[in-house]
């Protein structure tokens, strides 16, 4: 359910959307791919990708979700529609699914709270502000806002990442895993860190058994094999699985080297704080984990996790920010619970309005800026 709060970040997502309403490199094969579903059908032929294939494969699967969705749109304004009304369409269409996306791992931590908070009635939990410092720290960055509703395979896979994480929150780990295997065989195979990531940090707090991981991690990548296999072999008019193509290529032969390297600390020094400018949702990491409100510390095994995560990729030479984007959501969710639990202590010390306005004008100042 988006509340009033929650639009705010549908807002930001659309201003973004049509002050930029154009595509840049990256992009490309996935609005091409769209473009050439809406307009041939399944006339492969006559498809971008048989001229410019490309150095790998792609999936076509997000684009042709994309390009379901965006169809009877089409079909209903057909004759006063034009290219980049439908580009726009199919931007704006993802731009909501991301933003829903997001808004749903916010409420996975709330909807928790809540039924911990009805089985232990002793128990008040301090979550009150959560949902809002989310959503205020989420519209006062760039990256995660203004690309939402561009075709990055990134953040066509997104939604399904925040839909896995949002599983752990709740506690539902078989869902979450298998959740992320298949994104992983299907979208963006660096996913397997987030998903070994997520696994190990549950095995070490004891949520969930080892057994489980691993059937819940062979259900996911079996599916995405299959569908995969099944739906690019047909595009690509080969036998193929696009991001296991993509992996011999980028990592095994190590061709990603070939667009620059940069030093293990990177992610750290340099892309987290271009994301989190000012810093000041990593300052509140620590706060926000060590108050965790959960009963289950999902919150925790997601902070730790997701810095897991950007530790293991950290050990490929090629980077970039967009590798790490799924954990951005996580790193504002534990930003937020910081922010709440200073924010609820504000009325009894001194010490707390001094740092809840502190987190205040610099939120204004990542705005601003």
């Amino acid at each position: 359910m988006v509340s009033f709060i929650d639009s705010a970040l549908v807002l930001i997502i659309t201003i973004h959307l049509f002050n930029a309403p154009f595509t840049k490199v990256e992009e490309s094969f996935n609005i091409q791919a769209i473009h050439d579903l809406l307009t041939y059908g399944f006339d492969i032929s006559k498809f971008d990708h048989t001229v410019f294939p490309g150095a790998v494969p792609r999936t076509f699967i997000g684009s042709l979700a994309l390009a379901f969705i965006i169809k009877p749109v089409q079909w209903l304004i057909q004759s006063d529609i034009t290219d980049l009304d439908v580009q726009v369409l199919v931007r704006g269409a993802l731009g909501v699914i991301n933003a829903l996306g997001l808004i749903a791992l916010k409420d996975s931590l709330l909807f928790q709270l809540e039924k911990e908070e009805k089985k232990d009635k002793k128990t008040k939990q301090n979550y009150f502000y959560v949902g809002y410092w989310y959503i205020i720290f989420l519209v006062s960055q760039f990256h995660i806002t203004f690309y939402s509703s561009r075709t990055l395979p990134n953040f066509i896979a997104l939604p399904l990442t925040n839909y896995a994480l949002s599983k752990v929150i709740i506690g539902d780990y078989f869902e979450a895993i298998s959740t992320l295997a298949f994104s992983t065989v299907v979208f963006r195979i660096e996913l397997l860190a987030l998903t070994l990531s997520i696994g190990f940090v549950g095995l070490l707090f004891k949520k969930v058994s080892l057994l489980t991981l691993v059937k819940s991690a062979i259900a996911g990548g079996v599916i995405g094999v299959v569908v995969s296999g099944a739906i690019d072999s047909f595009f690509w008019q080969r036998l193929t699985i696009p991001e296991l193509e993509s992996f011999i290529f980028n990592v095994i032969d190590g061709k990603s080297e070939l667009w620059g390297t940069e030093p293990f600390y990177a992610y750290f020094t340099k892309y987290l704080l271009l994301i989190f400018l000012p810093p000041t949702v990593l300052a509140l990491q620590g706060f926000g984990l060590f108050n965790d409100p959960t009963a289950t510390k999902s919150l925790t095994i997601l902070g730790i996790s997701s810095f897991l995560y950007v530790s293991i990729l950290s050990l490929q030479p090629h980077k970039e920010w967009r590798f790490i984007v799924y954990v951005v959501p996580v790193f504002t969710l534990v930003g937020a619970n910081g922010a709440s639990v200073i924010t609820s202590r504000a009325s009894k010390s001194i010490v707390y309005k001094i740092i809840t306005l502190i987190v205040a004008t610099s939120t204004l100042v990542s705005f601003a800026i």
